[in-house]
């Protein structure tokens, strides 16, 4: 019997990661790993299978593919 590596057991959450992926359009996002000019969240402009995301220090719209951006959420804050 073959083991892949990357399985997970279903219903089991990884580490660090956030359980429910509700994020709508609007939604400050911040993340893990801050961007290059040193900003940590980002606002939420489309959702989709590549989320496009505004950091909120410099400016930089950057579209980001959903399994990416999954993985290094941190919080979501939720926009009026």
């Amino acid at each position: 019997m073959a083991y892949n590596a990357l399985q997970n057991d279903v219903g089991h959450r990884q580490r660090g990661s956030v359980s429910n992926m509700d994020v709508k359009v609007g939604d400050v996002l911040e993340m893990k790993k801050p961007h290059p000019c040193s900003g940590k969240s980002f606002v939420v402009l489309r959702v989709g299978m590549d989320f496009k995301i505004k950091c909120q220090s410099c400016g930089r719209e950057v579209m980001v593919p959903r399994s990416k951006i999954e993985k290094n959420i941190k919080k979501i804050v939720r926009g009026e």
